[in-house]
């Protein structure tokens, strides 16, 4: 069983990271457009996101210097996709519009030449590799390097690193910023609000991490294996109002009741059987559940608001989605996971058998 959660927790990892080195060999649709910007469109092509707004998901100009436009069809930019700019290497200044907040890993992967980018001050979700290859990010000085808020890496001498303190002011720890950093102690201020994915994952020698109580989002696997977060394997690891990990060995989990948010990967290789989620939970995050393997049922309660279908993916005897009765966005029926108000299904278990079935059907209306 221990070689099965490993092999998992190893082709989820593949599935989640994304290497700058090689492109994604796809490229974006474009959204309907009049004639009179076909031209246009043939130098940026764009999607549209689920919120309405679009990303830019490649760049086909060829340009020495590119203003991206702030909006399109009337709809407002708001990412740069991965790769959208990947091998221009003859660019050499970009500027991106107010009101775009990310920036993708790779965006610009290959733009050798770009030394100079403009970024407004909206642009928060982003990191180191996003701005691969680009000698713009080169030309930050060693030390921590902070951009709009956000911590991408830190860049230096580690052999005397025993203590790091981020300063006031800081938004952000960005996606892997600190990924296997020989550091012992970390001390984040009350401004950070957001953890990236890995963002201290293998920090083997970090025992110590002070965090505020004010965090509202952590990334998967943010602190797996650093050695606060192993002492900490036989309880649920809580921070602030977020579960970010469990007791892995119990076969019954006990979640505190304070916890509003189960953050990815909290239960990552647990061998709880059953799981139910108390009142008081609101938010279940993508892959929250992988890698439970043995767990054959897991109950939602009526206070969950906003969850991810991929939450319960990789979880191979999983035969029943529960809902508390009263919970006015989702239900159960066959121990399929539904949508309340438009009765999609939203998640099937993977171990669901014909014999395996159970309903929880939805209040009158």
């Amino acid at each position: 069983m221990r070689k099965f959660i490993l092999f998992t927790a190893f082709i989820l990892s593949l599935l989640m990271i994304v290497s700058c080195s090689a492109g994604n060999g796809s490229q974006g649709s474009e959204s309907g457009t009049s004639q009179g910007d076909a031209a246009f469109e043939a130098e940026f092509v764009f999607t549209v996101r689920p919120d309405g707004t679009c990303e830019l998901t490649r760049y086909n100009g060829q340009s020495e210097e590119v203003t991206v436009p702030s909006q399109h069809d009337g709809m407002a930019i708001s990412s740069i996709g991965a790769f959208s700019f990947e091998g221009k290497d003859n660019i050499k200044r970009v500027v991106i519009p107010e009101g775009v907040t990310e920036i993708k890993p790779c965006a610009f992967a290959g733009c050798s030449a770009l030394a100079e980018l403009e970024l407004p001050d909206s642009a928060v979700e982003f990191s180191k590799e996003s701005f691969a290859d680009t000698p713009w990010y080169s030309s930050f000085e060693d030390g921590l390097v902070i951009i709009n808020g956000t911590v991408t890496e830190y860049r230096g001498d580690t052999s005397k690193l025993n203590s790091l303190v981020i300063p006031e002011g800081t938004l952000r720890i960005g996606e892997r910023a600190f990924s296997a950093l020989a550091v012992r102690t970390v001390t984040l201020p009350e401004s950070v609000t957001h953890i990236g994915e890995r963002a201290f994952e293998k920090c083997t020698s970090l025992f110590k991490i002070q965090l505020p109580d004010g965090i509202e989002e952590i990334g998967y696997a943010a602190f797996h294996e650093t050695a606060w977060f192993n002492l900490q394997k036989n309880k649920a690891v809580v921070v602030g109002s977020i579960l970010v990990g469990c007791d892995n060995s119990s076969l019954s989990v006990s979640i505190p009741d304070n916890v509003k948010t189960i953050a990815p990967g909290a239960f990552l290789g647990s061998r709880a059987l059953v799981l139910n989620i108390p009142e008081g939970v609101e938010k279940i995050c993508p892959n929250a559940f992988t890698g439970c393997t043995q767990v054959l049922r897991i109950t939602l309660p009526s206070t969950v608001t906003e969850l991810d279908p991929s939450a319960f993916e990789m979880c191979p005897s999983l035969q029943v989605i529960g809902v508390a009765e009263n919970n006015p966005n989702y239900y159960s029926k066959d121990g399929i996971l539904y949508e309340r108000n438009k009765d999609s299904e939203l998640a099937r278990p993977e171990g669901m058998t014909e014999a395996s079935s159970e309903t929880s059907e939805p209040q009158k209306r």
